[in-house]
């Protein structure tokens, strides 16, 4: 028996039509394919998303009916490139935190002592006796003044259903139309936890958005991050309750005598094993930084404009732009290329 996505397909490749139709039941399956065979959260499957549907696109397009149904041939290849992108998304962490060490160290170099700061220098109000290093920094100074540079104002142009977080058009402002502009913003959020005023306010120039706005969308994005961490150390408190709880549970059943008082311990050990097990499942599952979902509420945009914008931008900022690469003279001197 045929399914729906597999009808929709052939009806496609048969008709030429009905296109639409079948690349939203096939992104619908491609999109929470990996919470149902790898446990990932919503943000991972975002990006995951977008890395495979262009082959997902030409999938549909040259699917040809031999017998199998097309969730067979495409669940074959969500399992291979579900492992590529896995160990493609470890290799670039690794290369970026590698860069990020290099950068500092170039530049630290070259700029002065009264012009340089560090990009997250400052303390987190949220994390309070933990320092970051310089090798935990996700983006420097340096990448956002190229960023601030290559997203420069547009020349202004009348838009129509303004999104609510950018400010409405004045005699000396301008609403940034062009997306690196908004990515910035994105980003920002994305990194709340780390971002001090000086990051702020390059980022509201780069983005034509008042700095004011930025921090109280930064300021809703710690809120619901303090509630979130709060809660998971009620629930980590909560974890070593039960654990000690049935570490007792299990030392008073090795001295029961009768029978029926053994079934009630051993029931009581495997109810509390369920709660141990539901408890660990959502504490891992509980998300510690921004997620795509909180960002889109808090902006009041779409989450799917979160996760393609954030997506993009972060593979605008590779090593090559970031370090002011040039074709024609290569890379600026004094700068070592890493390994």
């Amino acid at each position: 028996m045929l399914t729906k996505l597999t009808q929709a397909v052939l009806h496609y490749r048969l008709t030429g039509k009905g296109f639409e139709e079948a690349v939203r039941q096939a992104s619908i399956h491609v999109y929470y394919y990996p919470v149902r065979h790898s446990g990932w959260d919503l943000d991972s499957c975002s990006e995951f998303f977008l890395y495979f549907r262009p082959r997902m696109i030409r999938m549909i397009e040259r699917f040809e009916w031999q017998g199998k149904l097309f969730e067979m041939y495409l669940n074959r290849t969500l399992r291979f490139q579900q492992k590529t992108f896995a160990s493609r998304r470890q290799v670039s962490r690794l290369k970026k935190k590698a860069m990020d060490t290099i950068l500092i160290r170039e530049y630290r170099e070259q700029l002065s002592a009264a012009e340089w700061e560090p990009a997250y220098g400052k303390q987190s109000p949220l994390e309070k006796g933990s320092e970051p290093s310089n090798n935990e920094l996700s983006i420097t100074r340096e990448q956002v003044r190229c960023a601030a540079k290559s997203a420069a104002p547009p020349v202004l142009k009348s838009r129509r259903n303004v999104r609510r977080f950018y400010p409405r058009k004045t005699k000396n402002e301008v609403i940034p139309d062009s997306p690196a502009q908004r990515r910035l913003v994105l980003l920002l959020l994305k990194e709340a936890d780390r971002v001090d005023h000086d990051m702020i306010q390059n980022i509201a120039g780069a983005s034509n958005i008042p700095a004011r706005k930025l921090e109280q969308f930064r300021m809703e994005i710690l809120k619901r991050m303090e509630r979130r961490r709060s809660r998971y150390a009620h629930m980590v408190k909560r974890k070593n309750a039960l654990y000690f709880e049935l570490q007792m549970a299990e030392e008073r059943l090795r001295y029961c005598e009768t029978s029926q008082t053994k079934d009630r311990q051993r029931a009581l050990c495997r109810d509390l094993r369920r709660q141990l097990d539901n408890l660990h499942e959502h504490i891992n599952r509980l998300p510690l930084t921004p997620t795509h979902r909180d960002i889109a509420t808090v902006l009041g945009i779409p989450k799917g404009s979160v996760d393609s914008g954030l997506y993009y931008i972060r593979n605008t900022f590779t090593e090559e732009k970031c370090i002011g690469y040039n074709p024609d003279h290569g890379y600026p001197s004094g700068y070592k290329q890493s390994a």
